[in-house]
């Protein structure tokens, strides 16, 4: 039986890597060259991995990661946008940072400057999710339309 770990991952992709697989519709492409390193690769002194079972693992290696990726995707948002361990948060706590997850991109977007200063529409739209504040987004929608203007004099 073999296991299916991160090191099983980071293995099955370094042979993908080496092997170059074609793709069809985005999706890789098996060969019998691929398949014969990775049987290689997985077999041990006691195991022997045929072809057929290397491509099992393969497919059902590929099957878990993705599963584990959409499960932990939100997790991984949390940590990345907020700096806090999402799996030491209770159901509240993370349900609440979650809410709030497009508020703070946009503020970072507003903070950082990106976003096009002189589409008025979006900017107020982008000022309004971000800040709730209606004053404030009428301000910034203001200036963005003094920003079109003073574009179209240049």
């Amino acid at each position: 039986m073999i296991a299916i770990t991160v090191e099983l991952l980071e293995k099955i992709r370094a042979i993908e890597h080496a092997a170059n697989l074609p793709t069809k519709q985005g999706m890789l492409q098996p060969t019998v060259e691929f398949l014969v390193a990775l049987a290689k690769s997985l077999s041990n002194n006691l195991t022997r991995v045929t072809k057929t079972q290397a491509w099992q693992i393969w497919i059902t290696a590929f099957e878990f990661e993705a599963s584990r990726q959409e499960k932990n995707k939100h997790h991984a948002e949390i940590a990345f946008w907020f700096g806090v361990d999402p799996y030491r948060l209770s159901n509240d706590q993370f349900v609440g940072l979650f809410a709030n997850l497009d508020r703070v991109k946009c503020q970072q977007r507003i903070e950082n400057g990106n976003y096009d200063a002189t589409d008025y529409e979006h900017v107020f739209n982008l000022y309004m999710l971000a800040y709730e504040d209606e004053n404030r987004a009428l301000q910034a929608r203001s200036q963005a339309i003094r920003n079109l203007m003073d574009k179209g004099r240049k």
